[in-house]
């Protein structure tokens, strides 16, 4: 499957070392084999190194490189993937001005093509804005201690600081900021923002993110699409649920007994999901409580949503609103990830059981591993699956526990977690899972 015209795509991946030498010396032997396109690399350093030997060949690169000098030379084989320096610093600074307002800034950056280009850009921005730069502070591709650059930043006591250093440096950079209590606004670009710096620097990443929350409207925008609401009407049941079970029945929202059981095994990669799924569900439960929904973990449809919604308020707003628009959409890109979502989490558990019928026990499951396999057995939507807990759904509830298989004693078990009162008939054990699927699609709800 795939390929071009019948062709199989070969491509190798080659490494650079994330130096420029190394990189053209590669690009050479990758030019060698007459390639169709390169991609990469990312480093600006070692872009405008290679970019002259694919210009001679006259093969396309794509880099990911932001230096401004790569599109400045007018190479029309280079093409880049994100924005260049020209382009995005005077859209931080717009930032700067109207959102932190900041009168004095102290900046940080990598002594390389690509923090050289960035600090002049971003300079130029603040002079041209009336912002003084009260520290300008150089520092070397590699370098792990800051202790030093932390100490001259925090004693200029600038309004902001702007990071502008390479991603390992910049974690660095994080943890001593946050060891020596620095509280000046981090800001930065794609290198303080991506998902390597956040697992790198761990909590001291926290408040280094631009927060949507700054994009004026942007909740009440994507409240008005349909298919959004709905995701949040499903997120409102399932905290709802959550917090019943834990009244009525004492099962913990976080650690389930399936969860703690999974997290004990001793094979496989079950018991590091377990806890992957037990962090994720701590997240929840945590941002559930401030009434609040991360982003981060949005399944990606609503994503698409989410970014749409940014872009179109980053056409028909103004300087500031477009700055804070274009930075919170990027940060988004870099620090999502669906496989590493709560969802996609819960979901791979259940294939992981055993037993996956087991997590259609609602005191065994706890709530959000319940309906992970509630809505995969209903083939519907979470929040569909979430509707069936209420008191006018007994009957689908009790049919698309049976469709999946469960015998009509455990069925009438789980369905009076929910619902102690109700009558669930005998004759529903009689049915096959087959019939109680039919019925269920007879009557257009589906299983």
């Amino acid at each position: 499957k795939g390929g071009i015209l019948g062709h199989k795509i070969n491509t190798p991946v080659i490494d650079t070392q994330s130096d420029a030498g190394v990189s053209r010396g590669q690009m050479q032997k990758v030019l060698d084999n007459n390639p169709y396109i390169v991609f990469g690399p990312v480093f600006s350093g070692s872009v405008l190194v290679d970019m002259l030997l694919t210009q001679q060949a006259e093969i396309p690169e794509i880099v990911g490189g932001e230096a401004a000098a790569i599109t400045q030379k007018g190479d029309p084989y280079v093409f880049r993937t994100s924005f260049g320096q020209q382009f995005s610093m005077p859209k931080i600074a717009n930032y700067i001005r109207d959102g932190v307002k900041a009168k004095t800034v102290a900046v940080l950056w990598v002594n390389n093509d690509f923090g050289k280009g960035g600090r002049d850009n971003f300079v130029k921005e603040m002079q041209s804005r009336n912002i003084k730069v009260v520290a300008d502070v150089s520092t070397e591709s590699g370098q792990t201690d800051f202790s030093a650059d932390v100490v001259k930043i925090k004693a200029a006591n600038a309004d902001a600081i702007f990071v502008y250093t390479n991603e390992e440096e910049s974690a660095r950079f994080l943890k001593e900021a946050k060891k020596q209590g620095i509280k000046a606004p981090l800001i930065g670009e794609t290198t303080l923002l991506g998902q390597k710096v956040i697992d790198l620097a761990g909590g001291a990443a926290e408040g280094a993110e631009p927060d949507l929350a700054d994009v004026t409207g942007f909740a009440d925008l994507l409240c008005a699409n349909g298919a959004f609401l709905a995701a949040v009407h499903g997120q409102a049941l399932e905290w709802h649920l959550a917090q019943r079970l834990e009244q009525a029945h004492s099962v913990d929202m976080v650690l389930a007994p399936l969860i703690e059981a999974a997290m004990a095994r001793q094979d496989g990669a079950a018991p590091a999901l377990a806890m992957a799924v037990l962090v994720a569900q701590a997240r929840f439960c945590q941002a559930q409580r401030r009434m609040q929904w991360p982003l981060g973990e949005l399944p990606q449809d609503l994503l698409r949503i989410a970014l749409g919604t940014l872009h179109a308020r980053a056409r028909h707003d103004d300087a500031e609103m477009q700055s804070r628009a274009i930075i919170a959409e990027r940060s988004l890109r870099l620090r999502f990830d669906a496989e590493r979502g709560r969802l996609a989490l819960l979901r791979r558990l259940v294939d992981a059981l055993p037993d996956p019928a087991a997590a259609l026990d609602p005191l065994q499951a706890g709530p959000a591993l319940f309906l992970t396999a509630l809505a995969r057995a209903m083939g519907a939507p979470r929040e569909d699956a979430a509707l069936l807990t209420a008191p006018s759904h007994v009957a689908r509830l009790a049919l698309v526990l049976r469709a999946a298989g469960l015998e009509g004693d455990m069925v009438r078990q789980h369905v009076g977690v929910f619902h102690p009162e109700a009558l669930v008939p005998a004759a529903l054990g009689a049915l096959s899972p087959h019939e109680a699927a039919q019925r269920l699609a007879s009557a257009g709800l589906g299983a």
